[in-house]
């Protein structure tokens, strides 16, 4: 099971064709982005879509971008009250795409090559690009979960940048007002950058003879970089920001256990920061899980969640500064007296890599004797829950009913003041003025407040 270190050494490049291919993929798109951000209008637009918030991870794909008639993101009006100009990175793409020499790009859009053969000038025959081929959206490039996403880490740090202002001021910056731009061709938390910056062109004696010109330089791009300059890295896969769940519903003598705030701690990111592989790279997708021997059995043992799981998503800055991020998924929507012992269980979310939830837990249990015979009693039941993981479980809490109960309003030793870059708050949802939650593990890599709500 690999650990995730702050920075890495030794970073993991593709091995198979499809993964080449698709970093090839990557690569053009970001050439072809290098000349599409030379025009404020469509660079604008993509940092409009980004900052709307469609999506979970700072993120946009291309088929928004190329396909703004039809994408719900530009129907939004947190997109609209940008001001962005729709469709002005699609007609920059395609004159770009048309005019260079982009065969993944082309191939993995669905275009047609064909030829045209000037014989009176001797002319070498020019591969042409169709643009109206290109307009499959079923097409994997264009897919939520496989498609090409462009992706803009510490993006709330500039958001102020991106306003109607932003073209009276593109031509006082001296990187251009541009983001470097990183083509995910490995897994890590370091890689190579196209920095922006402008270059005065003479091409005259006089004062006048000259003009601003956007080039790039090759910078090393981290987290840390990311943090002070506007960076786009262009990688794959993007999820919409979903409502959250309807809770359960709600009867008298009823107690309901919440998680209500959590942190990431010790800068955990459980994603790399580039990625050319889908649902292991930016922000972090954490799990939220109860096990219990309430749960469905198999040969006497707890084999799954049976969907009591809730996502939490985190962006790369909130773990890096430790934010406290206001939850409250319902861990428990009642936990029954006779249920003596749970298990708290979290991990973040990849599309390959397992880890295991091992360990036993003590309840009131119906288990088969022998066909036909069956005995309700307390007993100890062993639990083995698989998850897709790269990361190390982050949190396996065992936790019995009457110790919860007893202490759940009393300090943990860690207080009960949430601090972070933000400032200083408490959770005191459902209670009285004056009282607040304590804090569980904050020295640990997760931390959270563990509340409850008796009906």
């Amino acid at each position: 099971m690999r650990q995730l270190e702050p920075d890495v050494s030794k970073p993991e490049f593709p091995t198979t064709e499809v993964m080449k291919n698709r970093v090839s993929l990557l690569k053009e798109v970001s050439e072809v982005l290098k000349k599409v951000y030379e025009h404020p209008k469509a660079y604008y637009e993509v940092n409009a879509t980004i900052l709307s918030g469609h999506y979970e991870d700072e993120r946009v794909l291309l088929k928004d971008l190329l396909f703004p008639e039809t994408s719900p993101l530009y129907q939004k009006e947190a997109f609209k009250a940008f001001k962005a100009h729709p469709g002005s990175f699609k007609q920059q793409f395609y004159s770009v795409l048309e005019a260079g020499s982009f065969p993944h790009l082309k191939a993995a859009l669905g275009a047609k090559r064909t030829a045209t053969n000037n014989q009176l000038s001797g002319m070498q025959p020019k591969e042409q690009f169709n643009v109206a081929i290109a307009t499959d959206t079923a097409r994997e490039i264009f897919s939520n979960s496989n498609g090409v996403a462009i992706y803009f880490p510490y993006s709330e740090n500039f958001g102020s940048n991106f306003t109607p202002a932003y073209f009276d001021n593109i031509n006082t910056d001296p990187h251009g007002n541009l983001a470097t731009i990183v083509a995910a061709d490995r897994i890590a938390n370091t890689a190579p950058g196209s920095e922006p910056y402008q270059f005065l062109v003479r091409y005259g004696p006089a004062k006048e003879d000259s003009y601003l010109e956007i080039r790039y330089r090759s910078v090393i791009v981290d987290d840390s970089y990311a943090e002070l300059k506007p960076t786009h890295i262009i990688g794959i896969g993007a999820e919409i920001i979903m409502d959250p769940p309807a809770q359960p519903p709600v009867v008298t003598s009823m107690n309901r256990v919440y998680v209500g705030w959590v942190r990431i701690g010790n800068n955990k990111q459980g994603d790399w920061l580039v990625s050319y592989g889908n649902g292991n790279g930016g922000g972090s997708e954490f799990h939220i899980a109860r096990i219990s021997g309430y749960l469905k059995m198999e040969n006497q043992q707890v084999t799954n969640f049976e969907g009591d799981d809730f996502p939490v998503t985190f962006k790369r800055k909130e773990i890096r500064k430790g934010r406290w991020k206001r939850v409250y998924g319902v861990w428990d929507p009642d936990w029954k007296t006779n249920n003596y012992e749970q298990i708290l269980a979290v991990w973040e979310a990849d599309f390959t890599g397992t880890a295991t939830f091992t360990g036993s837990i003590t309840t009131t249990a119906t288990v088969t004797l022998s066909p036909g015979n069956t005995a309700t009693a307390t007993r100890t039941l062993g639990f083995s829950i698989p998850v897709s993981t790269e990361d190390q479980i982050y949190k396996q809490r065992k936790q019995d009913r009457p110790s919860y109960f007893a202490g759940a309003k009393i300090d943990q030793g860690w207080g009960f003041q949430m601090c972070d870059d933000k400032g200083c708050k408490n959770d005191n949802t459902f209670l009285p003025s004056g009282q607040s939650w304590p804090k569980f593990d904050q020295g640990t890599d997760f931390g959270f407040t563990w509340p409850y709500n008796t009906f």
